[in-house]
């Protein structure tokens, strides 16, 4: 999972294009873009989307997050020559398997595939794992 976590964050580098969000706080990255974020629910009705969705309220919200989080380690401000992704496809999945990456700019994909069991005691590790898969 933490491969997968290094593998997003590099993608994400190119997050810079799509919608202009004005409330950044950060004046150095006031104008930055987002990508349009189309989030896919594979899981609806499973026990994994009832506790994802617990931990992520609005996926598109900790995607848009994420992307400005990468930007912002990598760059000094939104005036830098940030590679612009226009699209982030982000699906969720409650079964066995591996999360995944693909596509390249302008459009990238992240399949994000967990198992949740019914034996949930600490949901800080999940949530964890859910923000930095």
């Amino acid at each position: 999972m933490r491969l997968l976590f290094i593998a997003v964050a590099a993608l994400l580098v190119s997050c810079g294009s799509g919608k202009n969000v004005s409330d950044n706080k950060d004046n150095a990255f006031k104008n930055f873009n987002y990508p349009e974020v189309n989030f896919i629910n594979k899981a609806e009705g499973t026990k994994g989307w009832e506790i994802y969705n617990r931990i992520v309220p609005d996926p598109v919200a900790l995607i848009q997050e994420s992307c400005l989080g990468v930007v912002k380690t990598l760059y000094w401000s939104d005036a830098d020559s940030i590679p612009s992704v226009k699209k982030i496809n982000y699906s969720f999945e409650d079964k066995r398997g591996i999360s995944a990456k693909g596509g390249s700019v302008p459009e990238i994909s992240i399949n994000h595939i967990k198992l949740y069991t019914l034996n949930v005691n600490d949901l800080r590790d999940m949530k964890w794992e859910v923000k930095y898969p």
